[in-house]
């Protein structure tokens, strides 16, 4: 019977102590010689078989709410555009902030769920 590698070190059968039992992988350390132990406490994910959301999309800005700049510095990431012309962009009221087949549909919807946050208010529709 093999003894178990999670409480008693294979090698020097010293006491094993779990280091990071929250993470995964979780990993188990010898008290005595330091070796380590990698495990997995959920069984492994099957094969990737899921495919990326690959539906269109439009994140428009119908009004930049109490913080316009906030607003601004949070859609220069994405955009790529500088200060001056994102400040620009919101303060020209209602348009479009972005369109999926430059970004990820995530991207979008990770922005709109920030600058509704912010008091923005946004429409993101999907094609």
């Amino acid at each position: 019977m093999q003894p178990d590698t999670f409480t008693i070190c294979e090698k020097c059968g010293g006491r094993m102590v779990g280091v990071q039992p929250a993470r995964i992988p979780g990993v188990a350390r010898c008290s005595s010689c330091g070796h380590e132990v990698s495990f997995l406490w959920d069984p492994a994910l099957p094969d990737s078989t899921r495919q990326e959301d690959t539906s269109g999309g439009i994140l428009r800005l119908d009004d930049a709410g109490p913080e316009p700049l906030a607003v601004a510095a949070a859609i220069r990431p994405l955009t790529g555009l500088s200060s001056e012309r994102a400040l620009a962009l919101v303060r020209a009221g209602r348009s479009e902030i972005a369109r999926r087949n430059h970004w990820r549909i995530w991207e979008l919807e990770n922005l709109k769920k920030r600058l509704d946050e912010l008091g923005a208010t946004t429409t993101l529709t999907r094609c």
